[in-house]
C-alpha cells in the first residue's frame, strides 16, 4: 500500500518491497512522485501488478493549495488513502457493489487521453479482488483507473 520513498528508493530491492517479497505482490501506488513535489510513495512499479489510482500521485478529494501539494504532504491524505481504498475493496462482497477496474495503459497522460485498451482486453479490479490469472506477469504494465473524491470511491467499470 503506497510503498515509502524515503530510505527506501535507493536501496537494493532485497532490501524493500519487490515482485518477489510474495507469491503475489500488488501494489497500489497513491503518493508517487518525487519527494520535491511532496510525494512520500515510490514511482517506478515495485509488484508484480502496480496500480496507480488518478495517476498515482495525488488523490482526488486530498487538499491541495496553490496547486502545490505541501499541505497534502503535510497532512499525508494521498498517502494513506491506499489503505482506504484497500478497505473499500475488501468490503465491496455484493454484486451491485463497484469496485476498481483499472486499465493497462503506458502512463497516465495515455490514460486520460482515453488511448488504453478497453476493458475487454485485460482489466484487472485493485484490491483485494486482483487476480493474477489476468495480469500478464513480467510485462512491466501499469494499470490506472479513477477514483471518486470521497467514500465511495471506487467508480466500477467506466
Amino acid at each position: 500500500l503506497d510503498p515509502a520513498s524515503p530510505l527506501f528508493e535507493e536501496v537494493d530491492e532485497s532490501q524493500r518491497i519487490n515482485p518477489n517479497s510474495a507469491t503475489f505482490v500488488d501494489i497500489i501506488h497513491t503518493n508517487a512522485c518525487s519527494q520535491e513535489d511532496g510525494c512520500l510513495g515510490m514511482i517506478e512499479p515495485v509488484g508484480k501488478v502496480d496500480f496507480y489510482p488518478n495517476g498515482g500521485a495525488h488523490q482526488v478529494g486530498c487538499p491541495l493549495v496553490n496547486s502545490t501539494s505541501i499541505i497534502d504532504n503535510i497532512l499525508s491524505c494521498s498517502h494513506s488513502r491506499s489503505y482506504e481504498y484497500w478497505i473499500e475493496s475488501i468490503r465491496a462482497q455484493e454484486p451491485t457493489d463497484k469496485t476498481f477496474w483499472a486499465k493497462p495503459c503506458s502512463d497516465w497522460s495515455t490514460y486520460e487521453a482515453g488511448l488504453c485498451s478497453s476493458c475487454g482486453n485485460g482489466c484487472v479490479q485493485m484490491g483485494y479482488p486482483a487476480d493474477i490469472s489476468g495480469v500478464i506477469i513480467g510485462a512491466d504494465i501499469e494499470y490506472y483507473l479513477t477514483t471518486n473524491a470521497h467514500a465511495p470511491f471506487a467508480k466500477g467499470l467506466n
